[in-house]
């Protein structure tokens, strides 16, 4: 399997291990100890996919699944001895394509990586475009559009629709926003997004109401929006 692959574990035994597994099936793998490691690791090269680990010191696996999301779309396998279904649900949610408990299976292992590779291969090319009331978004370039007229969105604003439209039917937890936008976690008495959300509304104007509050949660675009493949 011709494959570039950066392996995130603290646990140095278990990569070496995992790392000849997927050498032998002739893998190139490239491994980091920690979350900001790796995001250093992609800022400076191209992967071909992602293992990450959920339970890291410094910067957990879903932190560091935020960030590295804000850098690139590279397919992510969770690689979890943690088996709650909240944090399966949490890495999905996340932008992870697949989650795996470990210690897994070598071949299951090496099916799950070709999966996920067909899936993306497939999706590529083919920007995502969201459909609500008289607005259209187009996910890849953040571009928003009402009945034809271009609406001006700041990065900031196009990250939080696109991650809220991705997430549609589903809450968005206003730590996970504050996370991926901002790089920090939210103090208490931090009221910054709620004014990030409420310009983002006055932008979309009769289609406000599309992003719900849900109190004590975070926010909420519902399903049922119209989703389509350019």
């Amino acid at each position: 399997m011709d494959l570039d692959l950066l392996l995130v574990d603290d646990d140095s035994e278990y990569a070496q291990l995992l790392s000849r597994v997927l050498r032998r099936q002739g893998i190139t793998v490239s491994v980091c100890n920690d979350g900001r490691q790796a995001i250093e690791a992609i800022s400076r090269r191209r992967f071909d996919l992602i293992l990450l680990d959920v339970t890291m010191p410094v910067m957990d696996g879903f932190t560091t699944l935020h960030r590295l999301r804000r850098e690139a779309e590279t397919p992510v396998i969770m690689l979890t001895s943690r088996i709650a279904s909240v944090d399966r649900v949490q890495g999905l949610d996340g932008g992870a394509d697949d989650y795996i408990c470990k210690p897994c299976d070598p071949d299951e292992l090496i099916s799950r990586i070709r999966a996920v590779l067909r899936r993306t291969k497939q999706m590529m090319g083919r920007p995502t475009t969201y459909n609500f009331g008289t607005h259209r978004f187009i996910a890849d370039s953040r571009e928003l559009t009402c009945e034809g007229r271009q609406v001006h969105l700041t990065s900031l604003e196009g990250e939080l629709l696109s991650m809220l439209l991705q997430a549609r039917g589903k809450p968005v937890s206003r730590e996970a926003v504050a996370l991926v936008l901002q790089d920090r976690a939210l103090d208490v008495f931090d009221r910054s997004l709620d004014v990030h959300i409420s310009r983002l509304r006055t932008k979309l104007g009769r289609d406000a109401s599309a992003i719900q509050t849900v109190r004590g949660v975070g926010y909420l675009i519902p399903s049922g929006l119209q989703e389509v493949g350019l």
